[in-house]
């Protein structure tokens, strides 16, 4: 008996890069993802994929536009691509300041704009899809405050108020800084909004308001470094489809306006979402910026996205 014959075939995966870097091209894709009412330029097979597919890959019901874009690309790499849709409607959830009485919730129906988004009165901030469709339905995100309750206050210190202005009796370590939770005379509580000097701090409630003010020394309770460096600091972890142990991306997050991380990078939560492939963000301006959001902990999925009607020759 003779042995089996095994027939051995390389296939090779990776993105074509052209020789020639070839010609401008144009195409409209009726697609189900991807950047709408502009268009953009996809420079790799690669890129096209990722971009206007849920799964960076082509399906049997995409239109056969995919094909003709494909093949342009194993010979140039600058196409310019819009995306044709009728319709299509944003999926997203809406997260409620940590105080609010309401709950953190899915969109009830899809939105053509989420910066038009109305908020309710605890509404704090919407996440939803990158660009609309149902794919935005397969989004998953969990959304952490960064809380510490050890107690990192410098000896029994007690505190006078004036206008928000805090002078304690004792002089405050060096970890003590903007977003600390100060708690004093048993049951008050205020941020730490800036920092004067070690025992001058001006002070913040969750709403925003300068404390009442307190002209007899009271006791400091507590002093918590409660989120790092600005009071509405959080993370968003981003899960994509049925995989609920990795997330796709992770972003820490300020609603204050020109808080930055340690590297002088912008964290507020719309500019840093602007380099997100999944998600995007409104964020409610007219609550505090202190204002932190209710925790989702567990992972919650977006709803409401729709890819719209039928395109037609119309929005070809």
């Amino acid at each position: 008996m003779g042995a089996a014959k095994v027939t051995l075939r390389e296939q090779d995966k990776s993105t074509r890069v052209p020789g020639f870097d070839g010609v401008y091209g144009g195409i409209v894709i009726p697609a189900v993802k991807g950047p709408i009412d502009a268009p953009f330029l996809v420079t790799s097979d690669t890129q096209l994929l990722d971009k206007f597919t849920p799964d960076a890959k082509v399906e049997a019901s995409h239109n056969l536009a995919f094909y003709s874009a494909l093949e342009f690309l194993k010979k140039s790499k600058k196409l310019w691509v819009v995306r044709a849709h009728l319709t299509a409607l944003y999926g997203g959830y809406s997260f409620i300041r940590d105080t609010g009485s309401a709950s953190n919730a899915i969109l009830g129906a899809g939105e053509a704009d989420p910066t038009a988004h109305s908020f309710g009165v605890d509404d704090l901030f919407l996440l939803h899809g990158k660009n609309p469709g149902v794919w935005n339905n397969k989004l998953k995100v969990k959304v952490t405050t960064k809380k510490d309750s050890v107690d990192i206050k410098t000896g029994a210190p007690n505190v006078t108020i004036a206008s928000g202005v805090a002078t304690m009796t004792v002089a405050q370590a060096q970890n003590v800084n903007v977003g600390a939770l100060v708690t004093y005379d048993t049951t008050k509580k205020a941020y730490v909004y800036s920092k004067t000097s070690s025992t001058v701090f001006v002070l913040k409630t969750l709403a925003g308001a300068a404390p009442a003010n307190e002209v007899s020394p009271v006791l400091v309770d507590s002093i918590n470094e409660s989120l790092p460096e600005y009071a509405a600091q959080f993370k968003i972890q981003v899960y994509w489809d049925t995989d609920e142990v990795n997330a796709v991306e992770t972003w820490n997050c300020s609603r204050v306006q020109g808080a930055k991380d340690g590297f002088g990078q912008s964290i507020y939560l719309e500019d840093v979402l602007v380099a997100s492939e999944y998600i995007g963000a409104v964020d409610n301006v007219a609550l505090s910026d202190l204002a932190i959001p209710r925790e989702a902990t567990s992972i919650v999925t977006f709803g409401a996205g729709t890819d719209g009607g039928t395109v037609t020759d119309t929005e070809m």
